[in-house]
């Protein structure tokens, strides 16, 4: 499965070291990664925080899920200082629309910053690991469409208009490669 993806990956969830070093690693543009979604392993989290220069932090449109998340950003997330965003994630539009209405008021009352894009449940998601396929190499139909849809929307509020603006490494990476005409239009 691994290799025939379009993307390389690692798996460090047992090696909070590798996981420490990530701004070392210079041949990639872009790199992501996945934590645990509870609080059970807070070092994992902090490890990548401290080198993270955004977060998303995903938040199903289920009352159940809302205590979690605010424990992870109130303990974790806000304490590291990094822009952040709420990603509304695994809605079912089948439902109706009344569990994300509420889950957009809960995130509004806190008072969160939240991605105007939502994902939207497909079971092509929740089958595509088994399958060894990401979401741009889903079959071509219009419920695939459809799926890849929600994450090319992600995609472009991710990398196109970042949360804080200059990531906050950026210094870093002006000194390293000469490169301040580069983000001095970034931050106007």
């Amino acid at each position: 499965m691994g290799d025939a993806l379009p993307f390389d990956f690692e798996q460090c969830h047992d090696r909070p070291e590798v996981l420490a070093k990530l701004r070392t690693i210079t041949h990639y543009e872009h790199i992501f990664v996945d934590t645990p979604g509870s609080l059970e392993d807070e070092r994992i989290l902090q490890t990548v925080l401290a080198q993270a220069d955004d977060v998303i932090v995903p938040l199903e449109p289920e009352p159940m899920s809302f205590s979690p998340a605010a424990r992870s950003i109130a303990r974790v997330v806000e304490p590291a200082g990094v822009p952040w965003r709420v990603l509304l994630n695994n809605w079912d539009p089948r439902d109706g629309s009344g569990d994300l209405i509420q889950t957009r008021g809960f995130v509004e009352a806190k008072g969160w910053p939240c991605f105007n894009t939502v994902i939207r449940h497909y079971k092509l998601h929740t089958r595509a690991s088994a399958e060894g396929v990401t979401v741009v190499q889903y079959a071509k139909n219009r419920v695939a469409l459809e799926a890849r849809q929600d994450f090319f929307k992600l995609a472009l509020e991710v990398l196109g208009s970042s949360s804080g603006g200059v990531p906050r490494h950026a210094s870093d990476l002006q000194e390293a490669s000469g490169a301040d005409a580069v983000y001095a239009g970034a931050e106007d």
